[in-house]
């Protein structure tokens, strides 16, 4: 996960250290992205498992079995005389088959890779722009506490600030309002 916030900070996106005041006991901004990265399961490393996975079920053979009792036999029998005969033969016994197959040609290239990355390009654009949405959301709100600090705010101020609130909290999964140190 740190990668991504150093890559972030480096182009911007993470205004940690120029933050504006919040009230007291409140996250800062990069919690709250790490909050709804968390909460929309949209974690870099999820991929990477996943990849991994496809790779190691490419050495995992497929199993199959059969099995079946009292079957009939047909034969095909050659008489001295040269014509041939089927015979049919009840039998009382029982036939166990297992057949293991494997796909080594998984391991050099899979399908499932190309949908793995469609996945991943999807999954850094929704990041990309939860991300931009928690930051405007919270430097909106931050916007607003400094004209209005909470509790003080009447109104359409009021309003607004519940407003970005709420959104804040639905995209962070509580985050923003829930105590300090909860899951």
């Amino acid at each position: 996960m740190g990668s991504i916030w150093r890559a972030l900070a480096g182009a911007g996106w993470l205004w940690c250290s120029v933050a504006p005041a919040r009230a007291a006991g409140e996250p800062g901004v990069r919690e709250l992205q790490e909050a709804a990265i968390r909460y929309a399961a949209l974690e870099p490393h999820r991929l990477t498992s996943l990849l991994q996975r496809l790779r190691t079920a490419a050495w995992a053979p497929r199993i199959s079995l059969r099995f079946g009792g009292g079957a009939r036999q047909l034969e095909a029998l050659t008489a001295t005389d040269g014509f041939q005969r089927l015979s049919s033969t009840a039998g009382d016994g029982w036939t166990l088959e297992a057949a293991a197959t494997w796909s080594l040609d998984r391991l050099i290239f899979d399908g499932d890779e190309l949908r793995a990355s469609r996945e991943n390009e999807r999954m850094a654009a929704h990041r990309e722009r939860l991300l931009r949405e928690i930051t405007h959301l919270y430097f909106e709100r931050q916007r607003w506490l400094q004209r209005a600090p909470l509790g003080t705010a009447g109104g359409d101020e009021a309003m607004a600030l519940q407003e970005m609130t709420a959104l804040l909290d639905g995209l962070t999964g509580g985050a923003l309002t829930a105590p300090r140190g909860a899951p």
